[in-house]
C-alpha cells in the first residue's frame, strides 16, 4: 500500500471495523520505509477507537441502566468493540513494544471502565442484578486473548 492508502484505511478504521479493511490492515507486510511514519498514526487511531468506545458507553449509562436487556446489549456491544480494537494491534507496521503497550493500555482502560460501571450500577440498583450483568459480560483476559509472545 502507498502512504496515502495507509492514511485512508487508518481514517476508516478509526470509526468502523470493516472485516476486509481489518484483514488488509493486519496482513499488509512490514514496509520499513513507511512504518516509522505510520506507527504514531496507527497508535493514535487505536487509542481514539478505545476512548470513543469507552466514552460512548459511559455517556449512555442512563440508557444502559434502563433495563436489564438494554444493559446486556450495551455490554455485548462494548465487548465486541474492544475486541475489534484489540484486533488492530496485530498490524505488521507496529513494533512488538508498541503492541505490548497498546495491549496493556486497552486492558487497563477496559478494566477501569468495568469498575466504573459496577460502582454506578450499585448506585442505580442495590439488588446486584446490574452488577451481575456487567460481570457476566466482562472480558476475561485469558491466554486466548493475549498477543503472541506477551
Amino acid at each position: 500500500m502507498t502512504y496515502d492508502d495507509w492514511l485512508l484505511i487508518i481514517k476508516k478504521l478509526e470509526k468502523s471495523t470493516n472485516k476486509e479493511d481489518v484483514e488488509k490492515f493486519n496482513n499488509e507486510p512490514l514496509n520499513e520505509n513507511l512504518s516509522e511514519l505510520l506507527r504514531p498514526k496507527i497508535k493514535s487511531m487505536i487509542y481514539n477507537r478505545l476512548y470513543n468506545t469507552i466514552n460512548n458507553l459511559i455517556d449512555n449509562l442512563e440508557n444502559a441502566f434502563e433495563s436489564e436487556e438494554e444493559l446486556d446489549l450495551y455490554m455485548v456491544n462494548f465487548k465486541k468493540s474492544i475486541n475489534q480494537t484489540k484486533e488492530l494491534i496485530k498490524c505488521n507496521q507496529l513494533l512488538d513494544p508498541d503492541k505490548v503497550e497498546l495491549d496493556l493500555k486497552i486492558k487497563l482502560e477496559t478494566n477501569k471502565t468495568y469498575d466504573i460501571l459496577i460502582t454506578e450500577s450499585k448506585k442505580d440498583r442495590d439488588d446486584g442484578v446490574l452488577e451481575s450483568i456487567i460481570n457476566r459480560n466482562r472480558i476475561k483476559w485469558s491466554d486466548e486473548n493475549e498477543l503472541p509472545g506477551s
